[in-house]
C-alpha cells in the first residue's frame, strides 16, 4: 500500500537546483532555514551505500509533477529519494489506508 509521509523543507534542497532536477532529497544542513512542509507519496523503498545518508532510502512520487520536479530523477520523472534518517530524524506524520 502507498504511504503518505510529510516532512519538513528546508532551504538547502527546496532551492537546490540539482535536487530540483534529480529528485534527490538531502539531509537537511545545520544552518538550513527552514521552509515548511510538503507530503508525498511513499511507493517504494531501496538501498544505496555510496550516494544516500545512512544507505538505506525512501522512493516518492511528488505531487509537484515531472516536469517542474524531478524531471531526471534516477527512478522515473517525478519521483524523488529521500533517506531514512530523514524521517527518523525530521519526519512529523505517516498514514496509509486500507484500500
Amino acid at each position: 500500500r502507498p504511504v503518505e509521509l510529510s516532512i519538513p523543507v528546508y532551504e538547502n534542497w527546496y532551492a537546490n537546483p540539482v535536487t530540483r532536477q534529480t529528485g534527490l532529497i538531502p539531509m537537511p544542513l545545520p544552518t538550513s532555514r527552514l521552509r515548511g512542509g510538503h507530503a508525498m507519496c511513499v511507493v517504494g523503498y531501496g538501498y544505496d551505500a555510496d550516494d544516500i545518508a545512512g544507505g538505506w532510502f525512501f522512493i516518492l512520487r511528488n505531487s509537484w509533477g515531472a516536469v517542474d520536479w524531478g524531471p531526471q530523477s534516477p527512478i522515473q520523472a517525478g519521483y524523488g529519494i529521500l533517506p531514512f534518517l530523514y524521517v527518523d530524524h525530521y519526519g512529523w506524520e505517516a498514514f496509509t489506508g486500507r484500500l
